[in-house]
């Protein structure tokens, strides 16, 4: 039999069902400004039916609070996450590439950079070449001593601009340098966040797993373990799992950050084996065990994007200015020597001293301008050449190994050397000295130096060399002819390395022991500037034929070596060897006269898959005057770039975020309207109170009474 208590019972569950889902509106309305919570239902649902025998159907009991359930898109929670991560990682790079602005002003327009300085340096020269000319050719006493001052005030004026180039790369290199601790210094705070995170959200798995344990939904733990997570996708790329107690796993490609209840594995930096300015990134993966490096792993957030700025973006524009600062070391140092001093003879005197950006310098010995040297074999080769290197391609001649002949030893036959097109007639009763004139007679287009303390041939040139030799009727050479200039110079194209392979004060050796069948590339990746990839192939162009070789990094340098020597077998003649310079810290590939052939080819080494000519800083048909706008452009397109991608990626993560704040934003029109409805629910359960309450008066305080004695 239904009982009046179990009216009763309805109306009062009604009550604290509708009380509790008011409670969880006045929660949802109170954090409507909570950026990570999401919004709570209360999910009314009928408590359990009564069976009565001879009734149809059941009676019901009232209502319950189910459930209070969590309102969020799991899904947009990745994406979410995912775009933090990206946006986090080019927030970094981005601002890296605005901080390069201040240190390459070309980018907006400023004429007074590095640029400016290099071509004032050309022109400086060339002003020096003209007067030098002038003093010599002038037989005038008064006009001649007027131009030998010109002479030496174009000097000083040399030394104070090449004073401020020297200053430039100083400075950019140092700024560079400082740039990548700066970003160190951020890695180790940045390293500290995540490891709070990883506690925090370790903490939050543990009282989620023992909230679901008792069968409650923890909404609002869950809320704060997805702010954490989401603060941590802004600093690393990650990857999670979630079980089936509710905790979530986190981990970079398989090493665990974060093991739901049981743990978390702590972030840390470690002394760099490249770099002793520099930290790497390692991780405790077991308890007392060594960290290991994970830097290979870290591929977005801020750490990632620390991690790429400093040892990839920063890196190359470090390496470049380098590569450039040597190769100008290496060129001018060869064609400056060679000049003579006041007495005759050759100065053997170097104009800069140091390998690399950070240390180019002018030698101490030119006594403020007072000893460049302009001239060797004519009266103004020397300046005309440094002059005209802006024009010239980087770190490709043709050379010769030391010679059994001096500048007046004669040439001993009649010929033509056709250098790039340009032919240059010479007779055999010319010495060496006199084929140097006559080759830089075209000094704009084509240059050459013999020094005469080395004994060797140097021949640059605006583009990459084709050097040919006829008889002087313009046919072939014969086998029956005396010895080509070619064959009795043992003339050779070479290809070097633009700048030295490692820095200084970072090394665990000095050299690449590339005799050593031991030594792979992965070994000596440590004093490589730009690490090589695990494998790649490289190409050589040569007389229109390309031939490709393979390498790992797992390779003996000595078969790379081998591999690359070799594989033009087969083919058209080409004596391709590669070689490491040990004092100068230098790779070089050459290619020299095939047997009783009369053409000295150039070749092209570039990469097909891989990166192992960037690791051997073998750089591409770049002219000494292009270099520098090189990287400029460089930087001008990936600020671009950055800029680009980070505006995507924002606008994404607005979106997705845009998506679930439509889902899970607590909208206060929403919340109001629902509490209105349990208002008149609750009313309605009280009114119903009422009434159950007269009943029962009725039946205690009436039953069995007169009606006449009501009141």
């Amino acid at each position: 039999m239904v009982t009046i208590n179990a009216a009763l019972e309805t109306a009062l569950k009604s009550l604290s069902t509708h009380t509790a889902a008011l409670n969880t509106v006045n929660h949802n309305i109170a954090n409507m400004n909570n950026e990570w919570y999401s919004r709570q239902i209360a999910n009314i649902t009928a408590t359990d039916a009564m069976t009565y025998i001879g009734i149809k159907g059941q009676i019901g009991t009232g209502s319950k609070i189910g459930s209070i359930e969590r309102i969020r898109d799991i899904y947009l929670d990745k994406q979410i996450m995912l775009q933090r991560q990206y946006t986090g990682e080019w927030n970094i790079l981005n601002r890296t590439y605005e901080s390069l602005r201040a240190i390459f002003p070309e980018i907006d327009g400023i004429t007074g950079g590095l640029n400016s300085q290099l071509q004032e340096f050309y022109a400086d020269w060339a002003k020096l070449a003209d007067a030098a000319d002038k003093a010599e050719k002038e037989t005038d006493p008064t006009l001649k001593l007027q131009y030998q001052a010109e002479v030496e005030a174009a000097k000083r004026e040399i030394y104070q601009t090449a004073e401020g180039v020297t200053n430039y790369f100083n400075s950019k290199s140092s700024t560079l340098t400082n740039m990548q601790i700066e970003l160190n210094k951020d890695l180790r705070l940045t390293i500290q966040s995540i490891n709070q995170y990883l506690k925090q959200i370790y903490e939050y798995n543990r009282q989620i797993a023992n909230i679901y344990s008792i069968g409650q939904n923890p909404n609002d733990i869950l809320d704060k373990r997805n702010e954490a997570m989401n603060k941590l996708a802004e600093l690393i790329n990650f990857d999670f799992g979630n079980r089936s107690d509710g905790t979530v796993v986190i981990h970079i490609n398989g090493h665990i950050l974060v093991n739901g209840a049981d743990g978390y594995n702590a972030m840390t930096t470690m002394g760099s084996t490249r770099d002793s300015k520099l930290e790497d990134v390692g991780l405790f993966e077991y308890l007392g065990a060594q960290p290991v490096k994970v830097n290979d792993l870290i591929t977005g957030g801020q750490l990632g994007g620390i991690l790429k700025a400093r040892d990839e973006s920063l890196l190359w524009y470090k390496v470049q200015l380098d590569n450039l600062a040597n190769s100008m070391i290496t060129v001018i140092n060869n064609v400056h020597r060679t000049g003579v001093n006041a007495s005759g003879l050759q100065s053997n005197l170097d104009f800069f001293i140091g390998s690399r950006a950070a240390d180019i310098a002018l030698n101490p010995q030119l006594f403020s301008g007072a000893m460049i040297t302009y001239k060797h074999f004519g009266t103004n080769d020397i300046a005309d050449i440094i002059a005209n290197l802006e024009n010239k391609v980087v770190n490709n001649w043709l050379t010769t190994a030391t010679l059994p002949y001096t500048a007046g030893s004669t040439l001993g036959r009649n010929g033509i050397l056709r250098i790039n097109g340009i032919d240059i007639a010479y007779n055999s009763s010319d010495t060496i000295a006199t084929l140097v004139n006559k080759i830089n007679t075209n000094v704009s287009e084509v240059s050459a130096i013999f020094d005469e303390t080395s004994r060797r041939f140097y021949i640059y040139s605006n583009q990459l060399i084709v050097i040919q030799e006829f008889n002087s009727n313009g046919s072939v050479p014969a086998p029956t002819d005396p010895p080509t200039l070619l064959n009795k110079f043992g003339i050779y194209q070479e290809k070097q390395s633009s700048g030295p392979i490692n820095y200084p004060g970072s090394l665990v050796k000095n050299i690449i022991n590339y005799g050593d069948l031991g030594n792979t590339w992965d070994v000596e990746d440590l004093i490589l500037n730009i690490q090589p990839y695990k494998y790649g192939t490289v190409v050589i162009d040569y007389n229109n034929t390309s031939t490709e070789t393979q390498w790992t990094n797992q390779q003996s340098i000595i078969q790379t070596i081998v591999n690359i020597t070799g594989i033009t077998g087969g083919k058209p003649y080409m004596l391709m060897p590669f070689s490491f310079d040990e004092r100068n810290q230098k790779f070089s590939f050459a290619t020299s006269l095939p047997g009783g052939g009369n053409t000295i080819l150039p070749f092209l080494v570039s990469d097909k898959v891989g990166n192992l000519t960037q690791t051997l800083n073998i750089t591409e048909n770049i002219k000494f005057g292009e270099y520098y706008p090189i990287i400029v452009g460089r930087l001008e397109g990936e600020l671009e770039t950055s800029q680009n991608i980070l505006s995507q990626h924002a606008a994404a993560l607005s979106l997705y975020q845009q998506m679930q704040d439509n889902l899970t934003k607590v909208n206060e029109d929403e919340e109001l309207a629902r509490a209105k409805a349990y208002q008149r629910a609750y009313d309605a359960s009280v009114r119903l109170l009422s009434i159950i309450d007269e009943m029962l008066n009725m039946l205690i305080n009436r039953t069995a009474t007169p009606s006449e004695r009501w009141q």
